[in-house]
C-alpha cells in the first residue's frame, strides 16, 4: 500500500508513521457519536460475515478463515485505536503543567495519529470510522502525571494492536502499513515515557502483540 510514506522528525520521536492529513480534514475530528456496540458490531461481527473486496488504491482485502477477523474488520478497529489516541493527545497536550516543548510533542503525536487514521482510511476503504466520541476516567488530564499515565497505556495497547495486526492481515501491503504504524507508536511510547514520571512496567525490550479482538476489547472503554 503505497497510501503513507514514512517521514522522520529527527530525535524528538513523533515523526509521521504515514501520509499526513490536513489538521482541518474531517476524518481526523473526534465529533460524532457512535456507540461502543456500534464499534465492535461493525467490526467483528460484520468481519464473520467475510466483509471483502477493494479497498483505496486496488487493494485486496483478504477474506478471512472460519473463526477468525478479515482484511475490513481489522481495519475499522486499527482505524478506532488511531482515533482514540489522536483524541487522547489532542487532550494531553493542553494539560496544565506541560513545558512548551513537551505540549509540541503531543501536538505532534496527534498530528501522527491523524495521518495514520487518513492513511488507514485510504487502505482499507470504505467501512473505517472516520469519527468517534470517546470519553476518559475523571483526572485523566488534571496534571501531566495522570496524562502521561493513562497515555502509556493507551499508546503500549495501540502500538500492541498494530503489530499484532501484521500477521493477522491477509493482505501483505496492509500489513506493512500496519508495521509502519506500529515502529511510529514505539516512538510515541517512548516520548511518553519521558514526560512524566517513570510509570511500572511501561519499558518492555519485547513488546506485547494483541490480537484483533483483545485490540477491540482495548477500544471499547473509551467510547462515549
Amino acid at each position: 500500500a503505497r497510501s503513507a510514506r514514512a517521514r522522520g522528525r529527527g530525535p524528538r520521536g513523533a515523526g509521521a508513521g504515514g501520509a499526513r492529513a490536513p489538521r482541518g480534514t474531517p476524518a481526523a475530528r473526534v465529533s460524532a457519536p457512535i456507540t461502543r456496540a456500534a464499534l465492535l458490531a461493525g467490526g467483528i461481527a460484520a468481519a464473520a460475515g467475510a466483509l471483502a473486496g477493494c479497498g483505496a488504491q486496488g487493494v485486496r482485502l483478504a477474506p478471512s478463515p472460519p473463526g477468525d477477523l478479515g482484511d475490513a474488520a481489522i481495519g475499522r478497529v486499527l482505524a478506532g485505536a488511531a482515533l482514540l489516541l489522536g483524541d487522547f493527545y489532542a487532550r494531553a497536550a493542553v494539560v496544565p503543567g506541560f513545558a512548551p516543548d513537551q505540549a509540541a510533542r503531543l501536538q505532534a503525536a496527534e498530528a501522527d495519529e491523524r495521518a495514520h487514521h487518513a492513511a488507514l482510511a485510504a487502505a482499507f476503504g470504505p467501512g473505517v470510522p472516520l469519527r468517534l466520541r470517546f470519553s476518559f476516567p475523571s483526572g485523566t488530564f488534571a496534571t501531566p502525571d495522570r496524562a502521561t499515565a493513562t497515555g502509556v497505556a493507551l499508546q503500549r495497547s495501540a502500538t500492541g494492536s498494530f503489530l499484532g495486526a501484521v500477521s493477522e492481515l491477509g493482505s501483505p501491503g496492509l500489513g506493512t502499513l500496519a508495521a509502519r504504524i506500529a515502529a511510529n507508536g514505539a516512538q510515541h511510547l517512548q516520548m511518553l515515557m519521558f514526560l512524566g514520571s517513570p510509570v511500572p512496567g511501561s519499558s518492555a525490550s519485547i513488546p506485547d502483540v494483541l490480537t484483533s479482538r483483545e485490540a477491540a476489547r482495548a477500544v471499547a472503554p473509551y467510547l462515549a
